[in-house]
């Protein structure tokens, strides 16, 4: 693995061919960036924040490998989708940014919806409960009555 290929992946991915535009990917400085290359070494909390931060596959990041399905959720997108392809492997500077932004802002409402789901599930099964002690309260205080009344009857 070399460190180059790394950096060039991400520079090719973000569609720019400058340190200073993968230091702003990395959220690091344009100096960290050139010290990896002196290094020869990058964190691997970057890459992994990167790469997951913009749904990409840590194997096709580290040693350019085609992404398996198990290891990334997209992966074999492109075949099914040309136009995602397209999209994805343009380099262009402002579109797959706008669409990486719209995916996640998508991703971010598919997971809410399904907390919304899950929080609507609990209460429904909340309120089942409340109405059950409910009933069970007034089941108990219903026969409390019944008896206090029926022990009045006979006096």
């Amino acid at each position: 693995m070399l460190i180059n290929d790394i950096l060039c992946r991400i520079s090719k991915w973000l569609g720019e061919d400058t340190d200073a535009a993968v230091a702003r990917a990395l959220s690091v400085s344009p100096q960290t960036v050139n010290n990896w290359r002196n290094r020869g070494t990058i964190p691997w909390d970057n890459l992994y924040s990167f790469a997951t931060k913009n749904a990409l596959s840590l194997d096709w990041l580290i040693d350019g490998a085609k992404p398996s399905t198990k290891d990334h959720p997209c992966a074999g997108l492109e075949e099914h989708c040309p136009k995602f392809k397209n999209i994805m492997f343009s380099g262009h500077r402002v579109i797959k940014p706008a669409f990486m932004a719209n995916l996640e802002a998508f991703h971010y409402s598919i997971e809410k919806e399904k907390s919304e789901e899950k929080d609507r599930l609990e209460m429904n099964e909340r309120i089942k409960e409340l109405e059950k002690a409910i009933r069970a309260g007034r089941n108990t205080d219903t026969d409390a009555v019944a008896s206090s009344n029926i022990g009045k009857l006979g006096t």
